[in-house]
């Protein structure tokens, strides 16, 4: 949560957007062939289909060999590389690109052991195909330690958006929850950002920034967190509340489970966020009035769309070269307490499958604006 604002910082400077990948077929990345069933992409869980959000906006398969036309599909060409000196490797569109929109450097995907790439996961029964998104220890620094993705390209040529009323949901493990005591800023996230104010076309972002964290795990005893929480917040406004906050051994990340953050607005008043673990529903909360810029309908921020970004890796700053143990630093820029952490050899996430679920207007005529505004849904 706190990550994201201090990048709030980097927003109110001409920002960075959008993704690449060497040798793309644009057709074929745009539109893969498909959309195919599987078990991964199927039909519309549950709780999406209370809110009417039926239609599949985005599905990707992980537990199928890429390339794969199961959901909205998974070419060759899927992931927009950075090159080794920062950036965009092409300048091609991709489903998704390496890396996060302010972050112009990740290690090599293709690092054994780690990086951002598929794998058999060796430690579930039965083994299974999965994305890995790995970040060593012995990575070198490069002003953030981390490993991720996002559907926005660095160069800000490219970027795919979903509206506010959706449901995000992702099935995955991960080994955060492994790391020892006093662990800073070790994180795994998957959340959604305002587009708008993304690219920071004004200065500042004229109607406020949301993110909606679907998924967020610190390690044990992280400094100023929970250990585990889904979270809708309103950075113009100066935060939002916690749909779920909880402390390990609930949820067990370390065993596969599917979240989901449920997101319905009437596009005037509320967004209500509703979490989900399995599709069994944990809590909700909401954001209401004054804190949204409301006039009128289905504007201001009722009218964002967001894109997503997903990272495993340290977000706090750090000192000390690779290898090393770091010493990370809290939101108000000094170093936090305690000894220095080492997050030896590093931290994990093994992913199945990210989709999204909206209305079947989802990427309107009436784009930007939030099309799938509706019935509000509290239980």
């Amino acid at each position: 949560m706190i990550k994201k604002l201090l990048f709030a910082a980097a927003l109110m400077v001409p920002c960075l957007a959008y993704g690449a990948d060497p040798s793309a077929n644009l057709s074929v990345q745009v539109v893969p062939t498909g959309p195919t069933t599987s078990a991964q992409c199927g039909s519309p869980p549950p709780e999406a289909a209370q809110a009417g959000f039926t239609t599949m906006a985005l599905c990707n398969d992980f537990t199928q060999p890429i390339p794969n036309t199961a959901g909205t599909g998974l070419p060759s060409t899927w992931l927009g590389l950075v090159s080794s000196g920062g950036g965009p490797a092409d300048g091609n569109d991709h489903v998704w690109f390496q890396c996060i929109w302010y972050v112009f450097f990740c290690p090599p995907a293709n690092e054994t052991g780690w990086g951002l790439q598929q794998v058999t996961d060796t430690g579930v029964t039965p083994n299974a195909l999965a994305l890995l998104m790995g970040y060593s220890n012995a990575d070198p620094n490069n002003n953030y330690k981390l490993q991720g993705m996002a559907t926005s390209q660095l160069s800000g040529n490219f970027h795919h958006d979903y509206p506010i009323a959706s449901l995000v949901e992702v099935t995955l493990r991960t080994d955060v929850q492994s790391q020892g005591a006093n662990a800073g800023g070790a994180d795994v996230d998957l959340w959604s950002w305002s587009y708008s104010c993304q690219v920071a076309t004004q200065s500042p972002c004229p109607t406020g920034v949301f993110e909606f964290d679907s998924f967020e795990a610190w390690a044990p005893n992280s400094i100023g967190h929970s250990t585990f929480d889904m979270a809708m917040h309103e950075w113009g406004s100066g935060g939002g509340p916690y749909v779920i906050n909880s402390t390990y051994p609930s949820p067990d990340t370390t065993k596969y489970h599917t979240y989901g953050l449920l997101t319905t607005t009437d596009g005037s008043t509320v967004i209500e966020g509703c979490g989900y673990i399995d599709h069994v529903l944990q809590g909700c909360s909401n954001i209401t009035s004054p804190f949204l810029n409301n006039n009128p309908p289905n504007s201001g921020n009722f009218g964002q769309r967001n894109i997503f970004g997903f990272w495993t890796g340290l977000y706090y700053g750090f000192s000390g070269g690779p290898g090393s143990c770091v010493q990370y630093i809290q939101g108000d820029g000094s170093l936090g307490p305690g000894p220095q952490y080492c997050p030896n050899p590093g931290i994990h996430t093994w992913i199945k499958s990210i989709d999204v679920w909206s209305c079947a207007d989802w990427n309107g005529t009436d784009y930007p604006g939030n099309t799938c505004i509706g019935p509000v849904i509290r239980n």
